[in-house]
């Protein structure tokens, strides 16, 4: 979903840019162009590195660290405030692009069913798991952990 926002992100600079000098872009500017460039450039760079850290988060979720379906919520709930502010700000701004609101849609969609899973209450039961499997490792050594038998949490 992140590399699909950074071509929303393009389409919306696109649209506004039509909007804004026209259909042809003959009236765009060296400038405005490069600065277009620029910020969707800037997008694909900060969309690696969100990539990377929800990677990150996922391979610690499935360790069963609480710390990261904390952090999971926490950014869940930033993106949802987020998306509901950029709509109310391209409402404002007349700037409303159906294709910029079916991705914020959607994703919303996406991360409040990941919330959901992970809040479940299995999931707390594979996280408690997950933690006295580590504590067992810790007191009896790391190859001794494998005599706990661990399921995923139906």
């Amino acid at each position: 979903m992140t590399v699909l926002g950074v071509y929303v992100f393009f389409l919306e600079q696109v649209a506004i840019n039509e909007k804004t000098f026209g259909s042809d872009s003959a009236g765009l500017s060296g400038l405005a162009e490069m600065g277009m460039l620029i910020s969707v450039g800037i997008t694909a760079v900060l969309a690696l590195v969100e990539i990377a850290l929800w990677i990150a988060m996922a391979l610690a979720n499935q360790f069963g660290f609480p710390w990261a379906r904390i952090a999971a919520t926490v950014l869940g709930v930033a993106g949802f405030l987020s998306a509901i502010f950029s709509l109310v700000a391209a409402t404002l701004s007349d700037a409303l692009f159906p294709t910029s609101i079916a991705y914020n849609i959607v994703n919303e969609v996406i991360a409040l069913a990941i919330l959901v899973l992970l809040w479940r209450p299995s999931s707390t039961v594979y996280y408690r798991a997950m933690r006295l499997r580590r504590a067992w490792s810790v007191v009896v050594g790391e190859g001794q952990a494998e005599l706990i038998p661990m399921s995923s949490p139906q």
